[in-house]
Parts: structure tokens; C-alpha cells; sequence
């Protein structure tokens, strides 16, 4: 006679058990690991787009000339919030965006009101502008534009439609590409240049927060923080997809021998 043996109801459970805490111990660990690498991605993307957008200024500035008579920078602020602003540097101008602001397919009033060269979806364009004609409220319509701080840097009031020609044939570039992954900026900030009475050379400093609007709180346009926020914090929470960071960066230009 032959005894025919089988696993025992107990036997199955732990088996099955086992099985069970081996899967999901498993699924767990490939999530971490994904969730590791998409935050290296993203934390990689911002900072090899501030880096970029770092040496487009800095070489733009370096071969400036010396500072005019007009503003070298313009606010613009859309109700309480700033929308974004223009930044002069005699050559070129960069015209950026608020995350807020940035244009969303198939809405009607997304992408505030100013727009270049009648295009609102850009978050930071270099464009061509020998002269800072961009940096003259005129350029735009404007009027009381007071200065910031007593300084050269003014706050335009806008609303209704603004558009900023670029009187170049060359087209405007984009700066900040999304790249599979939003990014924005949060602020863009010139601080007052400082002018060499006898070479002309114009210095500037300025900082900038570039990050991904997800796992951000945003307030009027900018991130009330400069770090990814809680679930219960955020507006738009995917911390495996957040990197929010401030750049600081300094320029001289050649001065008044680049006039003309």
C-alpha cells in the first residue's frame, strides 16, 4: 500500500504567506528604486538647466555695453502677483514667466498678459534687442511704472493684452525646455548694477528659483519656500518628480567700448 503524501492546510498558508511578503517586498523595493531614480532625474534637469540659462546670461553680459539712460529691468505685475519680467542687457533681453502664468493648452486666458511677438507659452526667452527697446514701458504701452526700491528696475502694472516686439529678424529661444518634466521659474531677480565711473564696465548680480511646479507651494506666482513641501502643503504634491532650488549669479560687461 502506498502512502500518498500532501502539504497540510497549515503548510499552504505559510507557504502562501511567504509568497505574499516576497511579492510585495519586492514591489515595494522596485517602487523606492523608481521613485530614486525619478528624482535624480529631475533633480539632474534642473540643474543642468540652470547652469545653461547661468552661462546664456553671463555671456550675454560679458559682452554688453555700458548702461543707457533706460531701465535695465521690468516687473510686471498682474493684479497682486508678478507674472514675470524682462531683463535687459543691451545685446539681448530675457522676457520670463511665472509658473502661475505659464500657458495651459485649451484655455482661452491662460498665460497672462504679456505675450512676445504675440506668443504667450514661453517661461524664459532670449531675444535679440540691441538698445533695451524691450525695457522701455512705451514698448508695451505702459505707464506708472514706478521704480523698485528707488532704483532703475521698474514695476509695470499690466492687464488686457501686451505685446512685446522683437524688432530682430532673429526668432526668440527658448531657454527652459520641459523635457519630458516641468519645469518653471519662481522668481527671477537683477539686482541694481554697479557702474565703473572710468571704464564704463557695468556689474551685475541676480538670482533665480528654478524648480517643478509639482510638490511646490506657490503664493502670487511665487514658492513660499525653496524646498519640496508635504503632501498636506502642496499645491500639486508628486515629491518623486519635485526639485526646487535658487541660483545666484554674477556678471561684468565690457563697458562703454561694446556702445554703437
Amino acid at each position: 500500500m502506498i502512502k500518498r503524501r500532501g502539504f497540510t492546510i497549515l503548510e499552504l498558508l505559510f507557504a502562501m504567506t511567504f509568497t505574499a511578503i516576497l511579492v510585495v517586498s519586492i514591489t515595494v523595493l522596485v517602487m523606492n528604486i523608481q521613485g530614486i531614480y525619478r528624482r535624480g532625474l529631475a533633480l539632474r534637469q534642473v540643474n543642468a538647466t540652470s547652469r545653461s540659462v547661468v552661462d546664456d546670461i553671463t555671456r550675454a553680459i560679458a559682452s554688453a555695453p555700458a548702461v543707457s539712460d533706460t531701465a535695465y529691468a521690468i516687473d510686471f505685475i498682474n493684479g497682486t502677483s508678478t507674472e514675470g519680467g524682462v531683463f535687459c542687457t543691451g545685446f539681448y533681453s530675457y522676457v520670463w514667466k511665472q509658473a502661475d502664468f505659464l500657458w495651459q493648452p485649451g484655455s482661452a486666458t491662460g498665460g497672462g498678459a504679456v505675450s512676445v511677438n504675440g506668443d504667450k507659452d514661453y517661461r524664459l526667452l532670449k531675444v535679440r534687442d540691441v538698445g533695451r527697446t524691450l525695457c522701455r514701458p512705451a514698448a508695451l504701452g505702459l505707464s506708472s511704472c514706478p521704480t523698485l526700491g528707488g532704483t532703475d528696475r521698474l514695476r509695470c502694472p499690466v492687464s488686457g493684452t501686451h505685446n512685446l516686439t522683437a524688432a530682430s529678424s532673429e526668432p526668440p529661444v527658448e531657454l527652459i525646455s520641459s523635457g519630458g518634466l516641468e519645469i518653471a521659474l519662481f522668481s527671477f531677480d537683477i539686482f541694481q548694477p554697479a557702474v565703473s565711473s572710468i571704464t564704463g564696465q557695468v556689474f551685475y548680480s541676480g538670482s533665480f528659483i528654478l524648480g517643478t511646479p509639482r510638490g511646490a507651494n506657490i503664493q502670487g506666482g511665487l514658492v513660499s519656500t525653496e524646498v519640496c513641501q508635504p503632501p498636506g502643503e502642496a499645491d500639486i504634491f508628486d515629491f518623486q518628480y519635485c526639485s526646487i532650488n535658487k541660483f545666484n549669479f554674477a556678471a561684468s560687461s565690457i563697458g562703454s567700448i561694446g556702445e554703437g
